[in-house]
Parts: C-alpha cells; sequence; structure tokens
C-alpha cells in the first residue's frame, strides 16, 4: 500500500477524534441522569459514517469508537465510586468491552455491504443490530450478569418507543434504535452521493426503516392505548426515610432510625392508606431472627391498621450468627402479625451480599457489613397481599434491588402469578447523582415486558409507580424536581382490566428473539461472506475502493 499523504493522516485524525467525542457524548446523554432520549437513535452513525467516507485502520477505529464508549460509561458510572473507586473502573471497563465488540463487528461487517444491492444493504443492517442485540443478551448473563443501562433504558421516558418490548423484551427496543440509527447513516450518505440530485432520492433501506419503526411505535401505542377505564390495585403509602448508610448498622443509631419509621408511618395513617411499603432492608435489625425487632413491627402495623410491606433481614439460623441470612420483603398484619411466608432475593449484589469465587477470593470484604454470605431465595412464588376479608389476596411478585434489571425474575413472579411487580430498593450507598434514575429506569423496562404496573421504592429515591405501558404515573419529588429526599406519599396504584391474568407475548416465549437475531447473522453470512470468501483487510478496502469509483477487473 502507499504512504498515506500528511493530508490523508490529518483528515483520518479529524475522523478519530470526531468519532471518539460524538460517540461518548451520544452514548452517555441519552441515558439518565440527563435523558436525551432522541441520541439513543443516532448511536452508530459515528462509527457508520466514518467507514462510509474513510479507511481507517483496524486499531485506530477500536481505539475511537470504543473508547468514546469506555469514557461513557466512566461517566455514567461515577456513582459506585461513592462505594468502591476500584470497583468503579473495573466495572466501566467491563461495560465497554461489550460495545467494543460491536465496534469490531461493525469494522469487519460493514465493508462487505455498504456498497452492495439494497437486500445485502437491509440484511448487512439488521446483521449489526443483531450483533449490538446478542451482546447485549450475553451481559444479562455474564459473570454474575449486569444488564445495566441497556439501550432501551435510553427512553424509560418515552413509552411509545417501548411498546415493542412486550413481544421481544428490551432487546427488541434496543434493536429498533440500531436499526433507525444505521438507515439514517445510510441515508445521508445517500443523499450526497454525486451522481445523484434533489432531496427526494429513492433510499430502500431507510423507507424500510422507516416503515418497521412506526408499525413498532405508533401501530402498537393505537392497539394498546385504547380508552378504557382503569381500576383500583391499592392506596399505598410509599415510606422513603432516606437512612445514611453510615448509620444503617449502626446500633447506637436503631433508636432514631426506628423512630423515624414510625414518625412516618403516623403521618400517613391519617391520609387513608391501604398499605404502607419501605424499601430495602430498612430495619436495623432482622425481622425474623430477633424477637424483639418482630413485636416491634408487629405493634407497628396494627397502630397502623393496616398490612406493612417491609424490606427486611431474616437470620434464620439456630443462633444469630448462624446462616442462613436472607434479604427479603415481607407482610406484617395488624391481627395475625408477621407472615412467616415471605420473599427471598434470588440475585444477590457480589461483592455486597456474597463474595463470588470465595476459595479463590477469601482476602476480599464485603462491602456491606454483614458477617455471613446473603443466602439467594429459590421461588418467585409471589407474596398474597390480603387487604381485607372480603376480597380475594393480591398476588405480588416482589423485586429486591438490582434484581429489577433482570428480565427473567421479572418474567418469573409474572409466571407464578404476579399481577403487580413490587421493587424495593437501597440506592443510598451511591449518592445523589444518576444511580436512582438509572436503576428506576430499568423497571420502566420490567412493566412493559410483562404488563404488569411497577411500585417502587427506595431507601432516598427513586420511590413511584408505573403503570403497564411503561408510564410513569406518580415519582415522589421534592419541589425542586429532587428524589432524594426523607419523606412519603399516598398513591393510588391502578391497573388496565384487560391485564387481568394476560401474559404478554415475551413473557409467554422468553427470549425467541435472539434467536431471530442469530438467525439474520446465518443470513448475512449466507448471502455475502460465503459468495466474497475471505480477504485480508487490505483486498476490502481495496474492493470497496474499486466499486466506488468503478474501476473494471483486469
Amino acid at each position: 500500500m502507499s504512504e498515506e499523504t500528511p493530508n490523508k493522516r490529518t483528515s483520518q485524525t479529524v475522523w478519530a477524534w470526531g468519532a471518539f467525542i460524538v460517540t461518548f457524548c451520544i452514548h452517555t446523554f441519552a441515558f439518565p441522569p440527563f435523558d436525551v432520549a432522541e441520541l439513543g437513535y443516532l448511536l452508530p452513525i459515528p462509527a457508520a459514517l466514518w467507514l462510509f467516507y474513510q479507511t481507517p485502520s483496524r486499531k485506530q477505529f477500536l481505539w475511537a469508537v470504543g473508547g468514546g464508549f469506555w469514557l461513557s460509561w466512566v461517566v455514567l458510572m461515577v456513582w459506585l465510586r461513592h462505594v468502591t473507586w476500584f470497583g468503579w473502573l473495573a466495572v466501566a471497563t467491563i461495560l465497554s468491552l461489550f460495545p467494543l465488540v460491536w465496534t469490531w463487528s461493525v469494522f469487519w461487517l460493514l465493508p462487505k455491504f455498504k456498497d452492495r444491492n439494497a437486500l445485502s444493504r437491509m440484511v448487512g443492517i439488521l446483521s449489526i443490530c443483531s450483533v449490538w442485540t446478542i451482546l447485549e443478551f450475553i451481559r444479562t448473563f455474564f459473570l454474575s450478569g449486569l444488564p445495566w443501562l441497556p439501550l432501551a433504558a435510553s427512553q424509560w421516558q418515552r413509552p411509545l418507543m417501548l411498546q415493542v418490548s412486550s413481544y421481544t423484551g428490551f432487546y427488541g427496543a434496543s434493536f429498533l434504535l440500531m436499526m433507525v440509527g444505521l438507515v439514517i447513516a445510510f441515508y445521508v450518505r445517500h443523499l450526497f452521493k454525486t451522481k445523484q440530485k434533489g432531496w427526494l432520492r429513492l433510499c430502500p433501506e431507510f423507507l424500510i426503516g422507516v416503515v418497521v419503526w412506526m408499525f413498532a411505535t405508533f401501530g402498537l401505542f393505537q392497539i394498546k392505548f385504547e380508552h378504557v377505564e382503569r381500576q383500583s390495585f391499592f392506596r399505598a403509602a410509599l415510606i422513603q426515610p432516606y437512612v445514611p448508610q453510615n448509620e444503617k448498622w449502626d446500633s447506637s443509631k436503631a433508636r432514631d432510625i426506628m423512630a423515624e419509621i414510625e414518625r412516618q408511618v403516623v403521618f400517613q395513617k391519617a391520609i387513608g392508606a391501604d398499605i404502607a411499603i419501605f424499601p430495602e432492608a430498612v430495619l436495623p435489625y432482622p425481622l425474623i431472627g430477633d424477637e424483639g425487632m418482630k413485636i416491634w413491627a408487629e405493634n407497628l402495623s396494627r397502630d397502623f391498621g393496616g398490612p406493612l410491606l417491609m424490606g427486611a433481614l431474616a437470620a434464620e439460623g439456630e443462633t444469630f450468627s448462624d446462616d442462613p441470612w436472607y434479604n427479603g420483603l415481607m407482610a406484617i398484619y395488624p391481627e395475625e402479625g408477621l407472615s412467616m411466608t415471605y420473599y427471598r432475593k434470588r440475585q444477590r449484589v457480589p461483592f455486597g451480599e456474597y463474595i463470588p469465587f470465595r476459595n479463590l477470593l477469601f482476602f476480599l470484604e464485603k462491602f456491606v457489613p454483614i458477617g455471613s454470605d446473603i443466602s439467594p431465595g429459590e421461588s418467585p412464588g409471589p407474596l398474597r397481599l390480603q387487604l381485607n376479608e372480603d376480597e380475594g389476596a393480591i398476588p405480588v411478585g416482589p423485586l429486591i434491588c438490582y434484581e429489577d434489571i433482570f428480565p427473567g425474575l421479572a418474567v418469573d413472579s409474572v409466571k407464578a402469578g404476579a399481577r403487580v411487580l413490587m421493587v424495593v430498593t437501597n440506592d443510598a450507598w451511591y449518592g445523589e447523582e444518576g444511580a436512582a434514575y438509572q436503576h428506576a429506569a430499568h423497571s420502566v423496562l420490567r412493566a412493559v415486558e410483562t404488563f404488569r404496573p411497577v411500585v417502587r421504592v427506595g431507601n432516598g429515591g427513586w420511590s413511584g409507580w408505573i403503570d403497564e405501558y411503561g408510564n410513569i404515573r406518580d415519582v415522589l419529588e421534592t419541589a425542586e424536581g429532587s428524589v432524594y429526599f426523607r419523606g412519603s406519599e399516598v398513591v393510588d396504584v391502578t391497573y388496565d382490566p384487560r391485564s387481568f391474568q394476560k401474559l404478554t407475548f415475551f413473557v409467554q416465549y422468553g427470549n425467541w428473539f435472539i434467536g431471530v437475531c442469530v438467525l439474520i447473522l446465518f443470513l448475512f453470512w449466507f448471502l455475502i461472506i460465503r459468495k466474497t470468501g475471505a480477504m485480508t483487510e487490505e483486498e476490502e478496502w481495496a474492493e470497496v475502493e474499486k466499486i466506488k469509483l468503478n474501476v473494471p477487473d483486469r
């Protein structure tokens, strides 16, 4: 290959810095707490345009685009530094590896189809979308799983874009966003081809992409959002005690914590709430395993005059220090007292509730000061919430802490009979930055995927509820619009009667859409890769230049 001229090197440098900065900005500001949701449609455009107009080296392309993703994850996960600086950078780096693989796939795939016929271009576009979607699926299970902020989460305040999730899971929404970005990139390239004139130029992949997007959004919106009178589940008092993390496990502060909870409950009693819901591990001692704590909670339920749902620890060993310990959601009734049938958290937080590979990492300590590892629960079976004797119990599907970022856990709860999902969490570990908003975005995805309302209570925020279409109905906020405060509020949780015992396509058939993505990749291989055979990187770019210049083979 001939040596690069200074002008060409300068041009490549400008493109590299441009792709780095624009990729970083798009991926960062599309998500909470910035919430410029429309940027989610533009994510693949910088990488695609670079490959349309330049021939970067693989190393340069990966460093620029992949580096933009890495820096974005560092910014998005900055709240994790409140717990661990090393963990912050390590988690950000691990999360950036997945878009780095996607970046490599774009570099390899795009030149193979960008100058081919319309069918090949459309299959190629869908293939790049499929790679992104499959990587998000893998991230759900990799190591202990961390599907934090999939691309679909950028639309958590745009329920129109999320309706496809009831059929495909959030993977379909991510796929659509990626597809829209790619067809826009192809259309931009199409507009500026030198041999074409005018702005109304036929670009088949753009037209197909727009039609698919409109059906998956406006079409499903029209079907689902027909007017119907909603019915009431219950009036719930959502309690945010906002216990500081440095006081949560301090026995000298236990009386103050309990007094604050009592104050909030007494205040909400006068408003007429049916139930009171508290966040994860709200009590300073185990509710099961500490008789004094149990008596206090039962007295509180009698004072309230209705059931309490409390996130609390349970020590089920013969002595207080014995295993097993569980992180649970428990119901306390005025007459019956504490129900011993409670939900045990299934997905534990690594290094928070247990140390993975303990035999190998025995020297590490959990950041939660509990001597034993928290044991995992096994059953998704819902809590049976009995509000009065005249009506049947409401099956509630609990999700504790970051369990709501895993779609499979919510699906299992709904399959077990849950009619409403209930998320209790404690995001006060992470300061007053973006963590609570980012976490809440996943609850919106779970609502749409399962067609179930989601009630959410955090120690210091985000608390509120989301209907089965992903509309945020109520949020506990200060007058300044912050979710971070100590307080409580009563919300009227309602439901669409059409959702009664209805299972969405995604709940019934699971991750079928991932199989479709795999089939698309096989189709791409059959139509394009198998016919072209293997080429070196230099041969691929030479072939692209020949097609662009219409240079015949010799």
